[in-house]
């Protein structure tokens, strides 16, 4: 007969193998991770008009979700965002 312990073991072991997965591919910055990144760009730019503090959470939530792969559009103000999945577009369409 099965222990419970033994059952709940092998009834989470997907969710944690799952879990795993995800992190290795998703590829995200912890908050402190993408507020040093953040950091560096502010002082980079000079903390001018163009990179204020709406720009700065936009960098941190951008690095947060897919470190480096964010996708930066220089301009006045600046934009960050995470690239967008093809193959995701196409099966929405």
């Amino acid at each position: 007969m099965m222990s419970i312990r033994r059952a709940a073991r092998l009834a989470l072991a997907p969710s944690f193998i799952l879990s795993i997965a995800c992190l290795a591919a998703c590829g995200g910055f912890s908050e402190e991770e993408a507020a040093a990144r953040c950091d560096q760009e502010r002082a980079a730019r000079g903390e001018q008009g163009c990179f204020g503090n709406v720009e700065y959470d936009e960098c941190k939530a951008a690095y947060e979700e897919c470190g480096e792969d964010v996708t930066i559009v220089d301009g006045c103000p600046i934009a960050y965002s995470c690239p967008v999945d093809s193959d995701a577009e196409t099966a929405a369409e």
